[in-house]
């Protein structure tokens, strides 16, 4: 458990890092690398804008659904707040997805 408040991680690695329960109120979070990283239970997500997110998990965070797929984030394998998994790859551009890959028949 963290408070991590109106912190900038502008551009930061948080490859593998554990941030849950962590309250993240006015945190930076724009450009990150979360690869693999633990957002379960993490509060006051405001936004991510491209950021990737792949391998990410954010199960019972208190984080809106569409700021996952917001302003140009990568993602894979990613876990959102309601345990549904995003298999992805597919990168977010505003409240759309701009590309999504097509499985081979």
């Amino acid at each position: 458990r963290a408070i991590i408040r109106d912190a900038s991680l502008y551009s930061a690695n948080l490859r593998w890092a554990n941030v849950s329960e962590a309250d993240l109120g006015g945190t930076d979070l724009d450009h990150i690398n979360a690869t693999g990283a633990s957002f379960n239970r993490a509060k006051n997500i405001s936004a991510f804008e491209y950021a990737t997110l792949t391998d990410a998990n954010f199960r019972d965070a208190h984080i809106a659904p569409d700021i996952l797929y917001a302003h140009g984030n990568l993602l894979c394998n990613t876990i959102t707040s309601s345990g549904s998994v995003i298999p992805g790859p597919l990168f977010g551009g505003g409240d759309r997805i701009l590309h999504e890959r097509k499985e081979r028949k």
